[in-house]
């Protein structure tokens, strides 16, 4: 049997199926809507509140896990984040780090496909 996704060939011959990803039903590009990211609307929009930036920079750095995926994809979102970037980019390698169930690699992965958001 082979499975439009993607099917591995077990060692004993028999191919295994994978699932897509299935946590989340929102994805950022639902959530955003018909706005691009780097329209100069979307931009007047955002948050620039120190306080929001150090909660999310901090939930990075705890566990970009199932937990937090949501509130991290919210903030992505909604959050100018350009004068951030270093900050971001060096959270991201230890909350990635603290993911030890695969439910929470899956997730993080989403969150890491975000990134085309972050200007």
């Amino acid at each position: 049997m082979t499975n439009v996704h993607s099917s591995k060939p077990s060692t004993s011959g028999v191919k295994v199926r994978h699932k897509p990803n299935t946590f989340g039903k929102d994805t950022v590009t639902d959530l955003l809507g018909d706005i691009p990211p780097d329209s100069e609307d979307s931009t007047k929009a955002l948050d620039s509140s120190l306080k929001r930036h150090t909660a999310l920079i901090k939930r990075i750095r705890q566990s970009i896990g199932l937990d937090n995926r949501d509130q991290i994809l919210k903030d992505i979102e909604t959050l100018t984040l350009e004068k951030y970037i270093d900050e971001i980019a060096g959270a991201v390698p230890e909350g990635i780090a603290r993911c030890k169930l695969e439910k929470d690699v899956w997730s993080a992965a989403e969150v890491c496909r975000a990134h085309r958001y972050i200007p």
